[in-house]
C-alpha cells in the first residue's frame, strides 16, 4: 500500500482509472448503438406496414362503393400484397383471427391451414401472439425466430402486424435482425482496435512524462534527505532536466545550496583567521606577563629589563595592530554574509508567496470547472425536456393517423437530436470531471511545494540569526582588541619614562601584568569560540569543485 502514496503510484492509479472509464464509456456506447440499430429496424418495418395497409383500405372502399364485389376486392388486395418485395426479399402475409393463414407468398402450403399450434424453436406460438397483439392494441411488434426463404434454419426476426377489422384480417410483415449483430460486432472490433491504438499512443508520451516527474522529484527528495540526515554535503546538486515546475524548483534549490556553500566557506575562513589571531594574542600576552614578573623580581637589572620590555611592547603593539586589521576584515566578511543570508530569506519568502498564488489560481480553476459542469447540467435538462416534447408530439401524430405522419417524422428527428445532445453533454461532463481531478492533484502538488518553500524560509531565518550571533561576537572581539591597543600605547609611554621615575615604571609594570592576564583570558575564550564555530561548520562538505567536476557530480546524482 505504501507504493500508492508515491507520485509514481498515484500516476499509475490515474492511468488505470482513465482506461477503465474509457472502457465503461465504450461499453455504454455499444449498448446504445445496438439499441438504436434494433429500433431502426422496428421503425422501418412499422412504416412499410402502415404504408401498405392503405392498399387494403383502398380495395375495401371500392367494395363499399359498389365498384367491386367484396370477394373480388379481397382477392385484388391479396394479389397486391403478395407481389410486394422489399429489403432482403422480405414480404407480406395475411392471416385471420382464428388464426388461419389466408395468404403466404413464399410458402403457399400454409394457405388455409390452422396456425394456432405453430411455434418457433423457442416455443413461441407466433400466430397466436399476432392475434393477441391485434386484439389488445390493434397493431404492434412481435419478436420470434423464422427461417429465411430458401433456408431451413430459423433466425431472429421482428414483425409488425396490423388488424383490418372490416374483413377480420391481420396484415403482417417482418425483417430479419441477424444483420444487426453483424453490424454491431463490426463496430465492436473497430472500436476495440481504435481503443488499443489510442491507449498505446497515450502510454508512450505518458511514460516519458512520468519518468521526467519521478526523476525530478526523486532527485529533490534525495538531496533533501541527505541534508536532513546530517551528512551536510553542500557539493551535491540536483540535475536539471526539462522546463517544468519541478525543474524550476530544482534550480532554485541548487541556487540556495550554492549560496549556503559560499557562506559556509566564508565563515570557516573567518573563524580560522580569528583562531590564528587569538593564538598570537595569547602568546604575546604570555610573553608580556613573563617580562613583568622579571621586572618585579630584580630591580637591579631594571635597565636591561626596561630595554627588553620596550622591545616586547613594540612587538606586541605590532601584533595587536595586525590582529585589529584581521578582526576588521572578519567583521566585514561577517556583515556581508549576514546580508547574503537576509537576501536568501527574502527570496525564499517570495518563492513561498508565488507558490501560494499558484495554489489560489488552481482553486479558482477548480471553481470555474464546477460552474461549467452546472451549466452543462442545465443544457442536459433542456435536452431531456425536448426529448419529452418530441415523444408527446409523436404520440399526437400517431393519433392523427395519415395526416400526422409527416409531423411524426419531424418529431422523431427532434427526439434523436435531443438524445444526441444528452450524450454530448454527458461526454463534456466526464471531461470536466477529469479536469477537476487533474486540478485537485495540481492543488495538492502546489501545497507540497508551498510547504517546502516555507521550510526553506525557516532555515534561512535560522541561518540569519546564527550570523547575527557571530557578528555580535566579532564586534565584541573588536572592542577587546581596541582596548588592548590602548593599553599597549600606554605601556609604550610608560617605558619611555622609566629612567626618570622608577616608581612610575613599577606601577606601570603591575598594570601591564594585570592587563596581559586579562588579554590572555580573552584570547583563550576567543580561541575556544573560533574552535567551536569550526567544529559546527565541519559537518558541511564544501570541497572546492571545478565546473567539470560539478557536472560529473550532477550526473552521479541523476
Amino acid at each position: 500500500m505504501q507504493a500508492f502514496y508515491t507520485i509514481k503510484g498515484k500516476l499509475i492509479v490515474f492511468i488505470l482509472i482513465t482506461v477503465a472509464s474509457l472502457g465503461l464509456l465504450i461499453t455504454l456506447s455499444l449498448n446504445a448503438l445496438y439499441g438504436s440499430l434494433y429500433q431502426a429496424k422496428e421503425d422501418a418495418v412499422r412504416d412499410i406496414t402502415e404504408s401498405h395497409y392503405t392498399v387494403v383500405e383502398h380495395y375495401w372502399k371500392l367494395a363499399q362503393e359498389g365498384r367491386m364485389t367484396q370477394q373480388a376486392a379481397q382477392q385484388a388486395a391479396l394479389e397486391s400484397l403478395k407481389s410486394v418485395r422489399y429489403g432482403d426479399d422480405d414480404y407480406f402475409w395475411v392471416n385471420d383471427m382464428r388464426p388461419r393463414m389466408i395468404m403466404h407468398p413464399t410458402n403457399p402450403a400454409l394457405d388455409g391451414q390452422d396456425l394456432s399450434s405453430m411455434t418457433d424453436p423457442d416455443g413461441v406460438r407466433l400466430f397466436v401472439e399476432f392475434v393477441d397483439m391485434v386484439r389488445k392494441d390493434g397493431k404492434g411488434h412481435v419478436s420470434y425466430r423464422w427461417p429465411k426463404p430458401g433456408f431451413s434454419n430459423p433466425v431472429a426476426k421482428t414483425s409488425y402486424v396490423m388488424g383490418f377489422e372490416p374483413w377480420g384480417w391481420i396484415i403482417g410483415t417482418g425483417v430479419y435482425i441477424d444483420d444487426i449483430q453483424k453490424v454491431f460486432w463490426t463496430q465492436v472490433r473497430n472500436l476495440s482496435t481504435a481503443i488499443v491504438l489510442l491507449v498505446i499512443a497515450l502510454m508512450i508520451p505518458m511514460f516519458f512524462i512520468m519518468r521526467s516527474i519521478i526523476t525530478s522529484s526523486s532527485s529533490i527528495a534525495r538531496v533533501a534527505r541527505d541534508l536532513a540526515s546530517g551528512e551536510g554535503d553542500l557539493t551535491r546538486r540536483i540535475p536539471l532536466m526539462g522546463k517544468d515546475e519541478l525543474t524550476e524548483a530544482s534550480g532554485y534549490v541548487n541556487q540556495f545550496l550554492d549560496r549556503i556553500h559560499d557562506i559556509v566557506i566564508g565563515v570557516r575562513e573567518s573563524s580560522q583567521g580569528v583562531a590564528s589571531a587569538s593564538e598570537q594574542l595569547s602568546s604575546s600576552s604570555s610573553q608580556m606577563s613573563v617580562g613583568m614578573n622579571s621586572q618585579a623580581q630584580s630591580i637591579a637589572q631594571i635597565a636591561s629589563a626596561t630595554l627588553q620590555m620596550s622591545q616586547t611592547v613594540n612587538e606586541t603593539t605590532r601584533n595587536i595592530a595586525s590582529i585589529q586589521e584581521n578582526s576588521i576584515e572578519a567583521l566585514g566578511q561577517a556583515r556581508k554574509g549576514g546580508q547574503i543570508v537576509q537576501q536568501s530569506t527574502r527570496e525564499m519568502e517570495a518563492i513561498a508567496g508565488e507558490a501560494e498564488q499558484a495554489t489560489q489560481a488552481a482553486h479558482a480553476l477548480e471553481e470555474k470547472a464546477a460552474r461549467v459542469e452546472e451549466v452543462i447540467q442545465v443544457i442536459n435538462d433542456i435536452a431531456d425536456q425536448t426529448n419529452l416534447l418530441a415523444l408527446n408530439a409523436a404520440i399526437e401524430a400517431a393519433r392523427a393517423g395519415e395526416a400526422g405522419r409527416g409531423f411524426a417524422v419531424v418529431a422523431d428527428e427532434v427526439r434523436k437530436l435531443a438524445e444526441r445532445s444528452t450524450e454530448s453533454t454527458q461526454e463534456i461532463i466526464n471531461i470536466v470531471q477529469s479536469i477537476q481531478s487533474g486540478v485537485e492533484q495540481v492543488t495538492k502538488a502546489m501545497a507540497n511545494v508551498n510547504g517546502r518553500a516555507q521550510s526553506g524560509n525557516q532555515l534561512a531565518r535560522q541561518t540569519d540569526l546564527a550570523f547575527e550571533e557571530i557578528l555580535a561576537g566579532i564586534e565584541g572581539l573588536q572592542v577587546l582588541i581596541e582596548q588592548n591597543v590602548a593599553a599597549m600605547e600606554e605601556m609604550s609611554t610608560t617605558s619611555d619614562q622609566i629612567s626618570a621615575d622608577i616608581q612610575t615604571i613599577s606601577a606601570a609594570a603591575e598594570e601591564s601584568a594585570q592587563a596581559s592576564e586579562e588579554v590572555g583570558h580573552a584570547s583563550t575564550d576567543l580561541a575556544h569560540l573560533a574552535s567551536d564555530v569550526q567544529n559546527r561548520l565541519g559537518v558541511f562538505n564544501t570541497s572546492d569543485m571545478l565546473p567539470q567536476e560539478r557536472g560529473q557530480r550532477l550526473l552521479e546524482s541523476a
